[in-house]
């Protein structure tokens, strides 16, 4: 999407002293002149071109991308323990667990869909991202390693005064939905690899909803931040 803007010159005639950097300044200042009703969420790009015709600046600024749909941080692991359901008067709290692998940190935002799931899944699970014995950087695919996926809404909030705000979060069926369809297909896909059935690759996960506590040995500060 585009939006056209034209502003008249306040001058018939450049000063004939006038540089092209005086006019870019000059331009520039004409830019933020005008209220331009962008969209928040929206990222724009803008570029000018004067008429020859007209004697006009006609001012083009052009969509570049919307927001993520989806954010994830991944954290490469020794061990990673994970509670999915807290103690209560009947019973004992439940925890999940992984050795060596990688923790997959994801929330989603609004407008994400079941068509990004597969894409996020591919990213994630083939980036060169985890230290083998060797040194060499590899999949977790190829290290071959764990996953535990840790559903984790905060990662939407944007600080507001003194406060955090969630406002872009996908609603919970939703968000409950995609991170299912998110966790299916992880299994699915280390199910599916070349080493899974040789040392016996698995994929837990945390709970949508719940409150969680996490205990994690790093395998080195090794924290990546992808969105999508």
């Amino acid at each position: 999407m585009s939006i056209f803007y034209d502003v008249y010159l306040r001058q018939e005639e450049p000063h004939p002293e006038a540089s092209v950097r005086d006019t870019k300044v000059f331009v520039s200042l004409l830019l933020f002149s005008f209220t331009v009703p962008f969209k928040s969420e929206f990222f724009y790009e803008s570029s000018c071109a004067l008429s020859s015709e007209t004697g006009r600046y006609h001012f083009k600024m052009t969509e570049k991308a919307g927001s993520p749909l989806a954010r994830t941080v991944l954290q490469q692991c020794l061990y990673a323990r994970l509670q999915v359901k807290p103690a209560d008067d009947q019973s004992e709290a439940e925890w999940v667990q992984i050795d060596r692998g990688m923790v997959v940190y994801i929330c989603f935002f609004k407008g994400a869909t079941e068509e990004i799931i597969q894409k996020i899944v591919n990213t994630l699970l083939n980036l060169k991202l985890c230290e083998a014995d060797s040194g060499k950087y590899v999949s977790v695919l190829d290290l071959p390693g764990n996953v535990l996926i840790v559903p984790q809404a905060t990662l939407g909030g944007k600080a507001k005064g003194k406060g955090m705000q969630y406002h872009h979060n996908i609603g919970k069926e939703e968000g409950l939905q995609l991170y299912s369809n998110f966790v299916s297909l992880c299994e699915k896909e280390l199910a599916l690899s070349s080493n899974s059935s040789e040392t016996g690759m698995i994929v837990k996960h945390g709970t949508y909803g719940n409150r969680q506590v996490l205990k994690l040995d790093t395998n080195g500060p090794y924290t990546h931040l992808m969105e999508f």
